[in-house]
């Protein structure tokens, strides 16, 4: 299993190149590096957990993983030609494709976002938001999931009142200090202002909403490809099932 997480940055890489599915590297293939960019979000645990676990330098992968706290500056590193891939999302891979840059999806992931009330908040519902202090990060898949919620609860954006914070731990923190009527954040940060008292009033999960991805430039791909075999037999589960399966092994072990 060890050797699953080690290999999932080459195996997306050939995967994105050839469109086949793969159950053994190459090991003998020189290997470059990948540079990352990681998000304070559950889809990253198992990029991280790897790394500190040793499982990139077990096989010979140089993985060099940066942390950001906001989408905003994720994506401008990405654009810069600061990182070969990142955790992100539909709406970011939509963006950027309408902006002109060159990315590729190279996998789903299975994160999670809540809308989540203060704990002194008296909201018990969406609808009780109505002309509250709510906490999104612009043009993000954060928004995004937040006018899913509205409209699922027949209301609109000019219902509440929008406060924009693009950094995730300060959203996090706002909540948690009552300067804020409710927030939508991701899985861990949401669960760890439930377990503080704050309140989940909707989700990304309960809307049938999975739009978070792993994605890599045109040119990562293109200029990084491993060499790879071809499996000869199907593939039960997605790479990143897997890998997520696996992590959670190592959190509660």
């Amino acid at each position: 299993m060890k050797k699953i997480i080690a290999g999932m940055l080459i195996v997306m890489l050939a995967f994105a190149a050839s469109g086949c599915k793969t159950d053994s590297i190459d090991k003998k293939a020189t290997l470059q590096e990948i540079t990352i960019g990681l998000m304070p979000d559950v889809d990253s645990m198992p990029f991280i957990i790897a790394q500190e676990k040793g499982y990139f330098k077990e096989e010979g992968v140089t993985v060099n993983i940066q942390q950001f706290k906001s989408a905003m500056d994720r994506d401008s590193a990405l654009q810069s030609g600061n990182l070969d891939g990142a955790i992100s999302d539909l709406l970011a891979v939509a963006f950027a494709k309408a902006g002109g840059f060159d990315v590729k999806v190279t996998s789903s992931t299975d994160g999670s976002y809540k809308l989540i009330a203060g704990a002194n908040e008296t909201a018990a519902s969406v609808a009780a938001l109505q002309g509250k202090d709510v906490a999104v990060s612009k043009n993000t898949i954060i928004e995004y999931v937040t006018d899913q919620i509205l409209t699922a609860n027949h209301m609109t954006d000019s219902d509440i009142n929008k406060v924009v914070i693009p950094q995730i731990p300060t959203r996090l923190e706002m909540l948690q200090n009552g300067k804020l009527a409710a927030a939508t954040l991701p899985e861990p940060m949401a669960g760890i202002a439930i377990q503080n008292g704050c309140k989940p009033l909707s989700s990304s999960d309960q809307l049938a909403i999975n739009p978070g991805v792993i994605l890599f430039t045109n040119k990562a791909i293109e200029g990084k490809k491993r060499k790879f075999k071809r499996c000869t037999g199907p593939t039960t589960k997605p790479w990143f099932i897997l890998i997520h399966k696996h992590a959670k092994i190592i959190l509660t072990s």
